[in-house]
């Protein structure tokens, strides 16, 4: 997969993997998530190394008892999983790692990098209950260690408990946001999650996106503040044609009452959020629709 775009690691980098065959070591997790983390990884890391370099990825598990502090996160005697990514490459100034998370902060040349990378598979990490630390020094590479737990093999059985899912179905959402660098990452990790996603800048776009694929959109996420049309009127104009669609309203306002002034199927998001946070309160909304058109 790393040898294949979209990573296109050159023939001047070395990779090596270094994986457990047995026995096998098991977690609960989307494939593809944890695919496009280890792209994203990889990306960076070929980024950081324009002369050649060497590219290793390590798949161990970790008992339990030598977990150390993540001990405490699990009481799943299972153990963890650890995953580590690592470059020869230039590394990072402590200044450069404080920020490397942040949603489109970059050290490319404009035109070359989103800055999304990263904060993108911060949010992936956070999603499967992972922990996620860098080291890295000027001239002596990077290493991303990401940690998660193991399940039992007993989870594999059909009659275990099967989990809460809140990845996307190729579901259709609507996402209403002026600001081009919070639309961009909203876009971002909904499609990272599943979801397919359309985003304009002002009100009437919406209402005219919204009618274009009415059949379609599952639920819309959306300012207040936005030009030409406000939220407000947008989503009055959407209610006033009959459509139960579930919004997301996202918002910097501080004023009371609010929530209060939104209708069931609306629910509110103050800015700034973090994307699980945005993912959680969307698969809810969902999930809530789901049941409400599954009774009879």
């Amino acid at each position: 997969m790393l040898r294949r775009p979209p990573s296109r690691l050159p023939a001047t980098v070395e990779l090596t993997v270094d994986r457990v065959e047995d026995p096998p070591i098991r977690v609960y997790a989307d494939e593809t998530h944890l695919q496009q983390m280890v792209l994203n990884l990889a990306i960076n890391a070929r980024d950081a190394m324009p002369d050649g370099g060497s590219l290793r990825i390590r798949i161990a598990h970790v008992p339990i008892a030598d977990a150390g502090p993540l001990a405490e996160t699990s009481a799943d005697a299972a153990g963890f999983a650890r995953l580590q990514v690592i470059d020869t490459g230039t590394g990072m100034s402590p200044e450069i790692m404080d920020r490397i998370f942040d949603p489109f902060f970059t050290t490319k040349p404009r035109g070359q990098g989103t800055g999304l990378g990263l904060s993108i598979t911060r949010s992936i990490v956070e999603e499967h209950g992972g922990h996620l630390v860098v080291e890295s020094a000027p001239g002596r590479g990077t290493t991303f260690t990401f940690t998660m737990p193991c399940v039992i093999a007993e989870m594999e059985s059909n009659e275990a408990a099967a989990p809460v899912d809140v990845r996307g179905h190729g579901e259709l959402i609507l996402v209403v946001e002026d600001y081009q660098p919070v639309r961009a990452l909203v876009v971002a990790a909904l499609r990272a999650r599943g979801y397919q996603a359309v985003a304009v800048a002002d009100g009437q776009a919406a209402l005219c996106e919204y009618d274009r694929h009415r059949t379609q959109v599952r639920a819309l996420i959306l300012d207040l503040d936005v030009p030409k049309c406000s939220g407000c009127d947008v989503l009055r104009t959407i209610r006033a044609n009959g459509s139960g669609v579930p919004v997301i309203v996202i918002t910097g306002r501080v004023e009371a009452g609010l929530e209060q002034s939104l209708d069931s199927r609306s629910t509110v998001l103050r800015k700034p959020f973090r994307v699980a946070d945005l993912v959680d309160h969307l698969s809810r909304q969902l999930h809530a629709r789901d049941k409400t058109d599954a009774l009879p």
